[in-house]
């Protein structure tokens, strides 16, 4: 439900304010909430040179300025509001506007209906509604053309690094709008290659989390994982040396144990992992599994359709929170049995057709696909490929790498070969 404090947080923005104020109708709101729109109002005519209002500026003007005689009471309820207002996340502008002119028309069609029916009078009403919504829709959705915007929304200098070369030089750094698929056969070490680079990544970032969502592995054994890739070392030697471990943890995640937040998702919906992304605002996000992520679908739907529209979602989310890595697995083309000998052999390099369980409407979301192969002579090696890579600023020669890794299960981490 969007609150009357969302909406003054975006009439913080003076270009939203001047757009948008004359489509709220300030009688359906709290008194104390007309008052703070009213300042927002007055603040911009005594600071004209500001373009958007910083809150601790606003409250300490608002106090000791606009309002500074103010009973204890009020003081009290103010601040309370404030604080509140401090912890309110801003949604789209259109959005919330949207909320209130139908808020607004929904009370003046329940006051003609409670006067004297007016069939003309409701019909006016309704024009008048659609007119002032369709105002609102012109510029819905709306991305400015803007060069500068671009160049630092496409910047990828200061994206996430990957730790492994082949992956580095392939799909270059991370950034917000990136989405990616690891996929392997059962048993391959898709975890393992997330927990690996994750690690790296959470070692990059001083403010800000990483989002670990799990469904597929014991939680603990994975969180084991975290600790043995972050410090390099096996879990014995960790349970010997406790106090050190945990120290040098710390100092690698920049003094924040959390630094990588691990969430048990199991049974979660589509919904559910919306409103995690939106309370944690994560830096970078991995989602194990992906696809048994819960969302609504049609009866006559396949599988394949269901995966569409979850992909479609997950992307929806990097696009507007972070870049984010899922995990899902490879169909069981990727193996067979060696006819004369009966030995199990696996592909090595895996192609992006080979996805389990839909081989357009998965890979067709992702920005970037890495696959694992295996080889049952080469227990200490895993065979990388990036099937797919839409990433920019990278060598073309190293779009489609394909690059055997060294496979340290003991660390939990994916070495470069020496």
């Amino acid at each position: 439900m969007i609150s009357d404090l969302t909406l003054i947080k975006i009439l913080m923005q003076r270009t939203i304010f001047d757009k948008y104020i004359d489509f709220i109708k300030l009688d359906l709101l709290d008194l104390e909430i007309v008052t703070i729109i009213n300042d927002l109002r007055a603040f911009y005519q005594v600071f004209p040179m500001k373009n958007e209002i910083v809150l601790e500026e606003f409250t300490t003007w608002f106090f000791h300025v606009r309002h500074v005689n103010l009973q204890e009471s009020n003081v009290s309820l103010f601040k309370l509001l404030f604080k509140k207002l401090s912890e309110t996340n801003v949604e789209l502008a259109e959005k919330v506007i949207k909320h209130f002119q139908e808020l607004t028309t929904k009370n003046q069609i329940i006051s003609t209906l409670e006067d004297e029916f007016d069939i003309e009078e409701l019909r006016d009403l309704l024009n008048k509604h659609e007119a002032l919504v369709g105002k609102l829709n012109e510029d819905e959705g709306w991305i400015p053309n803007n060069l500068d915007r671009l160049m630092i929304s496409t910047a990828r200098e200061g994206g996430l690094r990957f730790k492994l070369d082949c992956l580095s030089k392939s799909l270059n750094n991370l950034i917000k709008g990136d989405f990616g698929i690891i996929a392997a056969y059962v048993d391959t070490g898709k975890t393992t290659l997330a927990i690996s680079e994750a690690t790296h990544m959470a070692q990059q970032i001083h403010n800000g989390r990483i989002l670990w969502l799990n469904n597929e592995e014991y939680n603990d054994r994975v969180i084991k994982k975290l600790w043995q890739a972050t410090l390099n070392t096996t879990w014995d030697k960790i349970q010997l040396h406790k106090n050190k471990a945990e120290q040098a943890y710390v100092k690698k995640m920049h003094g924040d144990i959390e630094r990588i937040k691990f969430v048990d998702i199991r049974g979660y919906s589509i919904s559910q992992i919306q409103t995690l992304f939106k309370h944690n605002k994560p830096r970078l996000a991995i989602i194990d599994q992906i696809d048994k992520i819960g969302i609504k679908s049609e009866k006559f739907w396949g599988e394949h359709d269901r995966l569409k529209k979850l992909y479609g979602e997950i992307r929806a989310l990097a696009s507007t929170y972070c870049p984010i890595i899922g995990i899902s697995q490879a169909d069981a083309s990727t193996r067979w049995r060696d006819k004369k000998t009966q030995e199990v052999v696996y592909q090595r390099y895996i192609d992006q057709s080979q996805l389990d369980g839909s081989k357009v409407g998965k890979p067709g979301e992702a920005d970037f696909i890495i696959t694992i192969g295996k080889d049952a002579d080469c227990p200490n090696s895993r065979f990388i490929h990036v099937s797919k890579n839409k990433m920019d600023g990278i060598d073309d020669s190293y779009r489609q790498i394909k690059a055997e890794v060294i496979f340290n299960g003991e660390c939990s981490r994916y070495e470069n070969p020496k």
